[in-house]
């Protein structure tokens, strides 16, 4: 029987201030101390050379008017800051790559010895691996079996077993010619369903036109700019498993 249990290790993670949350990207400076300009995606306008040019928002902030719905609602659950700045501003609560969980790995094995020239051996071993797969760590993750109440984070109840069978059998022809074949069959499967699933965030958003949809709050990724802030939640489930034969003679 072999146990493992790791446990968490936390990081810092860049989230919007609660002034960026609202529109206001007035303190928003970039290591020297100079402003970075939000620019109005309504300005845009040709400046006569092939290429556009936008007009920044007055006091680089954003209206009101200009936000969007589902911008809104997604604000609502983003936490304050835990530290100051605009940049590595959270302490994230979540694991770097998995949090607490317990790994189970029973072993059993047989050998069997037929004659002082012809032996036989078995093995069966099991992988019990239930883990919360936990990645942002902007809210404290919902336990074992139950659902996601803020949806920022990637968080999935994760069942990911396998076993092993293995037949070996060795026969020693000469003092110099042994042959050793091996006949293993290895299954693994892999079951993570959103945490989010069935909430209707596609009706919440407004995200519509998109068919057999799950109702599980969408990922949203950032990309460019100084520093590029922590990605929301994950768009997709995992559910797979494959069985593997061989034969194996040397």
């Amino acid at each position: 029987m072999f146990f493992s249990r790791y446990g968490a290790s936390n990081s810092i993670i860049t989230i919007p201030t609660q002034a960026f949350l609202r529109g206001d990207f007035s303190g928003l400076v970039n290591a020297a101390g100079a402003q970075i300009p939000i620019f109005d995606p309504a300005s845009t306008q040709s400046d006569g050379r092939g290429s556009f040019t936008r007009a920044q928002f007055p006091g680089n902030v954003i209206p009101q008017s200009q936000i969007s719905q589902a911008a809104r609602v997604v604000a609502q659950y983003m936490p304050a800051p835990s530290l100051p700045g605009a940049f590595n501003n959270y302490f994230s609560k979540a694991a770097a790559t998995w949090p607490f969980y317990n790994t189970w790995t029973p072993v059993v094995k047989i050998d069997h010895s037929i004659s002082t020239k012809q032996k036989l051996q078995g093995s069966y071993t099991y992988q019990n691996r239930p883990r919360i797969i936990w990645t942002g760590g902007m809210t404290n993750a919902p336990a074992w079996g139950q659902p996601q109440t803020n949806p920022l984070d990637n968080v999935f109840d994760q069942v990911a077993n396998s076993w092993k069978v293995r037949f070996n059998h060795d026969y020693i022809f000469t003092p110099t010619l042994l042959n050793h074949a091996t006949i293993s069959v290895d299954r693994y499967y892999n079951l993570g369903i959103n945490k989010t699933s069935g909430q209707g965030w596609n009706q919440k958003l407004g995200i519509t036109g998109i068919p057999a949809d799950a109702g599980e709050f969408p990922q949203i990724s950032f990309s460019g700019g100084t520093a590029a802030p922590q990605q929301l939640n994950r768009a997709s489930d995992e559910v797979w498993h494959d069985v593997r034969y061989s034969f194996i003679e040397n």
